[in-house]
């Protein structure tokens, strides 16, 4: 799809791992930043659909959500035409919505903490990557480090264990363990709309990676655009 917005994938390895903070708390930013934001939600606990509900509460630019299983190429690719920005937020399990999934997004980004034990199946996302790079030449896979205390030297030790993956890279931010994330979740809001200098400085680290956006200017507080015509889009999309 010729665009200048990204769909994005954001996959874990197991429950627990922050891949649903991590999915709103980009998408609060990215709406903070004026962008028409979308999040796909393809986990059967619909986290990210309830985060979604929960903002629609608040005098906060909106983000719009959609609950999906099964094949969602399609889906996706209708919502690219529409909205600037598409997230789609899934389970790490191999499944048919991960694979539709990479076909049509951008990046793919799977939250980890930097030890082993968290690491085992990063080789087999390594191989649906690369599978998926083959139809989807644009396709970028990418590690984030999560909810970690590790020590910088444990961070490096981890990268050097997995230094043979193939079509998998390292992200530059590194998300530490901070309770301000299930904070801003349970409250409808992303971290940069927070207090948290540090989790600020961080999740924008990452924002700014994917999307080019200084982080500085992520929290300017703009409407997103189209906003009858997006929440139009959804319900079309959706019957």
């Amino acid at each position: 799809i010729a665009r200048r917005q990204r769909q994005m994938c954001i996959r874990d390895r197991k429950g627990g791992t922050g891949k649903t903070s991590i999915s709103t708390g980009i998408a609060a930013a990215l709406s903070q930043a004026g962008r028409s934001v979308i999040i796909i939600d393809t986990d059967e606990q619909k986290s990210a659909l309830k985060w979604v509900t929960c903002r629609e509460k608040l005098d906060a630019p909106l983000v719009l959500g959609v609950g999906r299983s099964g094949d969602i190429a399609e889906l996706a690719m209708q919502f690219a035409d529409k909205f600037d920005e598409v997230i789609i937020d899934v389970a790490g399990v191999d499944s048919t919505s991960l694979r539709s999934g990479l076909v049509v997004a951008d990046w793919l980004y799977t939250p980890v903490a930097p030890s082993l034990l968290d690491t085992d199946t990063l080789y087999t996302v390594d191989s649906l990557v690369g599978q998926a790079s083959m139809l989807n030449k644009r396709l970028k896979g990418r590690i984030v480090f999560n909810r970690t205390d590790a020590r910088p030297k444990d961070v490096e030790e981890t990268k050097e264990d997995l230094a043979d993956l193939q079509h998998l890279t390292f992200s530059d931010a590194i998300l530490r363990q901070r309770k301000i994330w299930m904070r801003a979740y349970k409250a409808g809001k992303g971290v940069l709309e927070c207090s948290d200098a540090k989790a600020k400085l961080e999740l924008g680290t990452l924002v700014s990676e994917i999307y080019a956006l200084d982080p500085n200017l992520l929290v300017a507080a703009k409407r997103s655009r189209h906003l009858s015509s997006s929440k139009q889009s959804v319900a079309q999309a959706s019957a």
